[in-house]
Parts: structure tokens; sequence; C-alpha cells
């Protein structure tokens, strides 16, 4: 199966504006579950379906949906994720 890794970086300058994206379990992985229309992550490429493999420089990889929600909330200027995108060599 074809995939493509995208490194995915966005900065806000006030924590009021959104990330725009919610996670979700899949068994030990962790999947992006929703991206809000032109949302910073939307711009930033993220797609529903993605995998994500680290999230803030953390390994994803058996890492509970709840302390990835804990270390995206406590990020104040910066996310930066890393996503497997299954679907981008499909098109």
């Amino acid at each position: 199966m074809s995939y493509e890794t995208i490194s995915v970086r966005m900065n806000r300058s006030d924590p009021s504006i959104r990330w725009g994206f919610t996670l979700r379990q899949q068994g030990n992985r962790i999947v992006v579950a929703t991206v809000d229309r032109d949302s910073l992550s939307d711009k930033a490429g993220m797609k529903s379906g993605d995998e994500v493999d680290t999230v803030c420089g953390r390994n994803a990889v058996n890492m509970s949906v709840n302390e990835a929600n804990s270390i995206v909330d406590s990020s104040y200027q910066e996310v930066r994720t890393g996503v497997v995108d299954y679907q981008a060599l499909q098109n």
C-alpha cells in the first residue's frame, strides 16, 4: 500500500484560534477524526483519516488519544504532527 508521510506545523498568535482538528483512537494508533474547513489544520494539509505518528515530537504509536489531546491542548503557539496519508497516492 502506498502512502505519504507529511510533517504538519501549525502556529497561532492567540490561543482563541482553534487548531481545527479532532483525534480518535484506532487500536494502538491515533487517527485524525475531523478537520474543520478553512482551519489551521486544513490549511496545513491534514485530512480526516490521516494516521498520526508523532505529536509535538513524541512518538504517537501506543499513545492514548487522551494523552495526544492533552499535548495538543497544552500547546500555546505551535503544534507539530507527523501524519501518514494512505489516500494521497491513490489519486
